[in-house]
């Protein structure tokens, strides 16, 4: 038998470690190219479901808005009107108490931002504390009146309005504190509804809940009002929200 020159051998063991370092490059770019994938199809669901709630909360928004607008029209033609129909001022009312429900209940389901919502709720503070009325009734009245039906439906929504009323009554508390009042009964809210809770993913972040808690809203608080809104923790008008 002749021997194998040497030259045959070195020729075959550098073809065996180039196919080695070629199965070494490839099994890390099919693992590259595995984990790029899954992180690209992630980022682009991510971006469609934030996308599809942006639409969905701005779709709500658009809705409880041109609600209001309606209403509003109502109440200047019943403001006009010489000898307003005690009918027609029920139905005005019947129909704004349903609205500031439906908005409770679309913040609550993550529909509304709380700063959205609280600006809301300030307009229907300041009817409250000034007594404005519709006709020959007020919103105070109208709403005692209208909360006895509702309790049976949403109780929850009865006693935050209730806690809002007693907030606008209140001349204890300035006019500026009366918003973070406003905002600790909210934030009270939001440790205690069920609805709530289940929005939060079990502490799921931010970006994926699509929209803060009303404690992460007032940490975006420019420094002064962070600091109002903070400090009314140890005040007594918080004892009256945690009532």
């Amino acid at each position: 038998m002749m021997p194998v020159p040497l030259s045959q051998y070195a020729e075959t063991v550098d073809q065996f470690l180039s196919i080695i370092s070629l199965e070494s490059l490839i099994e890390p770019f099919k693992i590259f190219v595995t984990v790029s994938t899954v992180i690209a199809a992630f980022m682009a669901a991510r971006y469609a479901y934030r996308i599809n709630v942006r639409n969905k909360r701005f779709d709500i928004i658009l809705s409880c808005n041109s609600r209001y607008d309606t209403l509003y029209q109502d109440r200047i033609n019943i403001s006009n009107d010489k000898g307003p129909d005690d009918i027609n001022v029920k139905q005005y009312f019947g129909r704004y108490w349903g609205l500031k429900s439906d908005q409770f209940e679309y913040w609550l389901a993550g529909g509304v931002d709380p700063q959205t919502f609280s600006n809301w709720l300030m307009s229907t503070l300041r009817s409250f504390q000034n007594d404005s009325h519709v006709g020959r009734l007020s919103y105070r009245d109208s709403w005692n009146l209208e909360k006895t039906d509702i309790d049976i439906i949403n109780k929850s929504f009865v006693d935050f309005m209730d806690t809002i009323k007693d907030i606008a009554v209140d001349c204890s508390v300035s006019a500026d504190e009366k918003y973070y009042v406003l905002l600790h009964a909210m934030d009270a809210i939001e440790k205690r509804e069920e609805a709530f809770n289940r929005f939060l993913f079990d502490g799921l972040p931010t970006w994926i809940r699509g929209r803060l808690t009303v404690r992460e809203l007032a940490k975006t608080f420019p420094k002064a009002t962070r600091l109002g809104y903070e400090t009314l923790a140890t005040r007594r008008p918080n004892a009256l929200v945690e009532e």
